[in-house]
């Protein structure tokens, strides 16, 4: 029952083929990015901290983004995306980076200081 990462490419071919087939689109880009990996990593991580079961949690983590992004569309809130610069979305990038080195770096190192 738990989404790892043989079920998560699995899941994003049939996906890809699905969208490809039936909206004649076959070049767009499928899979998981560096936000959404981050989601599923600390959304995994806080089920473990709080001793809840990672679907229930993950179903209500998206419920509610899909409600914010509804009342955020409603709201007109992509008006607000002109006043954002470059720079904005490059700490996000750096941001994105550091997690991703950060997380490699634990998961190296605390296997061997565990060893010790």
């Amino acid at each position: 029952g738990n989404l790892a990462i043989a079920e998560t490419l699995l899941s994003s071919a049939i996906i890809g083929i699905i969208y490809a087939v039936f909206s004649g689109q076959p070049l767009v880009i499928m899979g998981i990015t560096g936000p959404v990996s981050l989601l599923l990593g600390t959304s995994y991580g806080l089920t473990k901290t709080f001793d809840a079961e990672y679907f229930p949690f993950f179903f209500w983590i998206c419920i509610w983004a899909g409600v914010m992004h509804i009342l955020s569309a409603m709201v007109g809130l992509v008006q607000l995306v002109w006043s954002v610069t470059p720079f904005t979305g490059q700490i996000f990038e750096l941001f994105i980076a550091i997690t991703f080195v950060y997380t490699a770096v634990r998961d190296l190192v605390e296997p061997i200081y565990l060893g010790q």
